[in-house]
């Protein structure tokens, strides 16, 4: 009985685990149909398909309901772990398809099992809740971006560059930025690279120090505009 109980636990797994891949730009508005699917699925999800017991309400890992001691130590035991149903990077399932059949079928390798309890309408809702999360996740990571890229000087000057590399960044990156103790920076891919070139900017990387408060946006894209002449 106990291990008939730990499985219908653990059902909730199947639900979601993969169901957010990085979803495109172009969406169409949900129609009040397939909007009142999409909350039906959030009541199979957040109740009867226990979804939300490994994978928190609403896919957020870290608000899991209150549980019983040993079912709370269950799924902390789980290995892999629940997946984070908000980081599309740790997710694999491609299209609803995939999805329903772990479902319906369990997910080999990890703690999900077969969940035999919805009905082919309850799994209809809950693929259309978990598309709604996707695009929720989507929109918010292209705000996230937005805020990021918000009063960023659109343009450098390469002139004023070169000589505030020469003041600030020869001493790392060597001469024509070709490399020294840091690494080189002529055609160096990460300059094509908007974000990741500003976050290790902003942030720092290894041993470079973050220089958000050190130098101005506009002279380090004017550094950045020098240092694209040297492809």
């Amino acid at each position: 009985m106990r291990i008939a109980y730990v499985g219908l636990i653990l059902l909730g797994l199947v639900l979601c685990d993969g169901s957010f891949v990085q979803a495109g730009r172009q969406q169409k508005e949900p129609s009040a149909t397939e909007q009142d699917d999409a909350e039906r699925g959030r009541a199979v999800f957040n109740g009867k398909g226990v979804c939300y017991y490994c994978h928190g309400v609403d896919g957020h890992i870290d608000k899991r309901p209150q549980l019983n001691a040993g079912t709370a130590a269950l799924i902390a035991r789980l290995n892999p772990p629940p997946a984070d149903l908000r980081n599309s990077n740790s997710l694999h399932l491609k299209n609803d398809k995939q999805r329903g059949k772990a479902i319906r079928e369990g997910h080999p390798g990890t703690g999900m099992f077969p969940d035999t309890t919805m009905t082919d309408q309850d799994l209809a809702n809950t693929l259309a809740y978990l598309a709604l999360l996707r695009n929720q996740v989507a929109e918010d990571a292209d705000k996230h971006r937005s805020n990021e890229n918000a009063g960023r000087p659109s343009t450098g000057d390469s002139t004023r560059g070169e000589g505030l590399y020469t003041a600030s960044c020869i001493v790392c990156h060597g001469s024509g930025a070709m490399g020294g103790l840091g690494p080189r920076l002529a055609n160096n891919p990460v300059l094509s690279n908007e974000q990741t070139f500003w976050r290790i900017v902003y942030k720092g990387q290894h041993v470079m120090p973050p220089l958000k408060d050190a130098i101005t946006e506009q002279q380090m894209a004017d550094i950045q505009a020098w240092l694209k002449t040297l492809w």
